[in-house]
């Protein structure tokens, strides 16, 4: 729900909560972050093959959360701060809207640095490890038609399922050496992408993760 849907003594109730509850969420979703951060800097040195395709499942899941979760709970945050903000109900100095704004945007910034195809492979891969069968990837009745997309909510988009598994396809071909797929090539080469951005992203957390007042 929108904060111009509510009374003035309603927004204040939201906007207090989310200030009571920011350090608690923050304690949850850092250690998700932090594990993430470590998960990409080991990868990234290790050398034990079967430590690497542990390490390359918990990306996969970790990064997706990161992706879809985490980045749509900070989004509404940001939102209801930021229609506080333009109608003059929140200080702009206030601590906290600055600390979610950076977390926010850097969240976004981690996504955009991210290519459709990567945003695929990631939602995918999380599916993979997560559920024994791929269902979403898969043709299926649904009331009185047949289900023929699928909806990535990191970037709002259904694409049919034909085409999603030429994306995978192309991926996995683009991996596959010694008579095999690399996924811990893969995973890494994502992570370098994103690495720099989710260790800054880790320190902000930490912050959040303190209570204090402005």
């Amino acid at each position: 729900m929108a904060l111009n849907k509510l009374s003035y003594e309603e927004q204040q109730t939201l906007l207090r909560d989310i200030e009571k509850r920011s350090p608690i969420d923050a304690l949850l979703y850092r250690g998700w972050i932090l594990n993430l951060n470590y998960t990409i800097n080991r990868l990234l040195i290790e050398s034990d093959e079967d430590t690497q395709e542990m390490l390359t499942a918990i990306f996969w899941i970790r990064t997706q959360g990161l992706l879809t979760e985490i980045s749509s709970h900070y989004r509404k945050v940001y939102d209801n701060f930021d229609y506080g903000l333009k109608s003059g109900k929140i200080d702009p100095n206030n601590t906290l809207l600055i600390l979610i704004a950076r977390i926010y945007n850097l969240l976004e910034k981690i996504k955009k640095s991210l290519n459709e195809e990567e945003i695929i492979i990631i939602d995918y891969l999380r599916q993979t490890h997560c559920h024994v069968i791929q269902k979403g990837y898969q043709f299926d009745i649904q009331g009185n038609t047949l289900k023929t997309t699928y909806t990535f909510k990191v970037i709002n988009k259904a694409l049919h399922l034909d085409q999603i598994d030429e994306i995978i396809s192309t991926y996995h071909r683009r991996y596959f050496r010694n008579n095999r797929i690399d996924y811990v090539s893969m995973a890494k080469d994502i992570a370098l992408k994103i690495k720099d951005d989710i260790f800054q992203l880790n320190e902000l957390f930490g912050v959040l993760n303190t209570p204090f007042s402005n």
